[in-house]
């Protein structure tokens, strides 16, 4: 009896990671699918949104495997669709951050993502939705919300212009006023920045939750309190060293149920999308929700000058070692006070 020819339904973004070769890749894709005796039907997106118009069509079509070439923005709209079908997510991170990507342990370079992809190794994870719209690897309120809004208004985009919004709004942002409501359990704060996670990072192997994981079934709450411009390069270094939860200016919560009443209306972001205001956020687990392909996720990459050096990360093709220097001096003052403090005031996590 021959066996069933795996069908592929590749949904590719032109848009994301622009100096990226997106046709090779696809083509590189289609070609190693012949090779396999699997089908294939290929399409790009157009428009905002059609990764989830077209990855409904794939599921009508009954595909086995979505795959999709792109970044963090295509990788939320197909995959939402996916939810609650036996249709499994494949990824090719072509995008900045490649945060879901990153987190299943797939390989930034793509002819290694196709290879992790036709191993078909699949799990069920987990997914989570925030004012009933789905996420998959964080949605958050304060500082990252309030930049992501802020970077997505201007006219001219890039490195540069991302920085100088991070530095603006770090002078002048307003503290996050709000009451939390985690399984019950309510606290009131004044924060820097609020993140409910399922996967352990943003993107960039930037770890807001170290300690989350997307098959456990339990949201993760991370809430960063003010802090002066000082302690800068100890939240930084901790932010891309896995060590945020150590950090004294961190809480972490955990639960299946987050409630947050927020004192005026603020930008919030899904998956690092940016979006309205609103004052009021209902954050739910839907755990083993999603069908996807992964590679080694237990041996994600670890280090903080993976932002920076990453072939992926459009963002940051900066040249002179300017970079590499200003990372070198953070992590190096970072990793002193967190020494500093760890002999002098150790701190357990809350759970």
């Amino acid at each position: 009896m021959r066996s069933k020819k795996r069908f592929y339904y590749i949904i590719c973004n032109p848009a994301s990671g622009k100096k990226r070769d997106k046709d090779g890749v696809l083509a590189s894709l289609e070609k190693a699918i012949k090779e396999k005796k699997g089908r294939y039907e290929s399409h790009k997106t157009n428009h905002r949104g059609h990764g989830a118009e077209l990855s409904k069509d794939a599921v009508e079509k009954r595909a086995d495997i979505v795959v999709v070439i792109g970044g963090d923005g295509t990788v939320n709209e197909v995959a939402k669709s996916l939810v609650g079908t036996n249709t499994i997510l494949g990824i090719i991170p072509m995008g900045s951050g490649n945060g879901l990507a990153r987190e299943l342990g797939i390989s930034q370079n793509p002819e290694e993502a196709i290879a992790t992809l036709l191993e078909h190794k699949c799990l069920r994870m987990d997914a989570c939705t925030v004012n009933d719209e789905y996420f998959f690897c964080t949605c958050g309120v304060g500082f990252d919300a309030e930049v992501s809004a802020r970077f997505s208004q201007r006219t001219q985009r890039g490195p540069a212009g991302y920085v100088q919004e991070v530095i603006d709004t770090f002078f002048k942002h307003e503290p996050l006023r709000c009451e939390i409501d985690v399984d019950g359990k309510k606290s009131t704060n004044s924060l820097f920045l609020l993140t409910c996670a399922n996967a352990s990072q943003y993107g960039n192997n930037a770890y807001i939750a170290p300690q989350a994981d997307i098959t456990d079934g339990i949201i993760d709450v991370t809430m960063i309190e003010e802090f002066s411009l000082v302690h800068s390069g100890q939240i930084a270094y901790q932010l891309f060293s896995k060590g945020l939860d150590k950090n004294p200016y961190t809480k972490q919560l955990r639960g299946k149920r987050i409630e947050i009443e927020l004192q005026d209306p603020v930008h919030f972001h899904v998956d690092g999308d940016p979006k309205p205001k609103t004052d009021h956020l209902l954050i739910e687990m839907k755990p083993q929700a999603l069908n996807v392909i992964h590679g080694p996720y237990d041996e994600r990459e670890q280090t903080i000058l993976d932002i920076f050096f990453t072939h992926t990360n459009n963002y940051l093709e900066w040249k002179d070692g300017i970079l590499e220097e200003v990372v070198s001096t953070l992590k190096g003052i970072g990793k002193k006070k967190e020494e500093n403090e760890d002999e002098d005031n150790p701190k357990e996590i809350e759970k």
